[in-house]
């Protein structure tokens, strides 16, 4: 999956609301996340959550692509220095988060996305003059109207 620059944003925003401020010694950690997306945004300079420090597990320790094992986010995490935000990479991660999952916080899919489609949604009516949403809205009427002959997949709560 290619990961765009707003989508690095976006979720560096949401994740700013959800986090809060950072406390000396706090842990958070993500594992609802891809391995691809993971990856993505440790190398993306617009994912940077106000004052945490994020990383990535995986299998490898490589301070200028932001990815450490397990093994040294235990010792993060043991050390209490400043927050820290992991991102785990689920299928190269390996043994030894136990401490991890059971002694920091878990931010879950529900969470994160409660956040990130509002501010999604916010930025593409931003982004879409009045005339263009007008028209999206008159083709999606148009098309619920053509008999039900052909499906149209929209989630009707989230209209614009």
């Amino acid at each position: 999956m290619q990961l765009l620059e707003s989508h690095s944003r976006l979720l560096s925003t949401a994740l700013d609301k959800i986090l809060g401020e950072p406390i000396t010694g706090a842990v958070a950690f993500i594992r609802c996340l891809t391995p691809d997306i993971v990856h993505a945004l440790v190398d993306s300079a617009a994912f940077n959550p106000s004052s945490w420090i994020v990383w990535c597990v995986a299998d490898s320790n490589e301070v200028y692509h932001r990815t450490i094992t397990a093994d040294r986010a235990v010792e993060l995490r043991e050390e209490k220095g400043p927050a820290v935000l992991l991102l785990v990479d689920t299928i190269r991660a390996g043994a030894g988060m136990d401490g991890i999952y059971s002694a920091a916080r878990e931010i879950d899919e529900i969470t994160l996305f409660k956040e990130a489609i509002p501010l999604a949604e916010r930025e593409v009516k931003t982004q879409l003059g009045v005339s263009e949403r007008r028209y999206c809205q008159a083709a999606i009427k148009r098309a619920r109207g053509t008999g039900r002959r052909f499906s149209i997949s929209i989630n009707p709560a989230r209209s614009m």
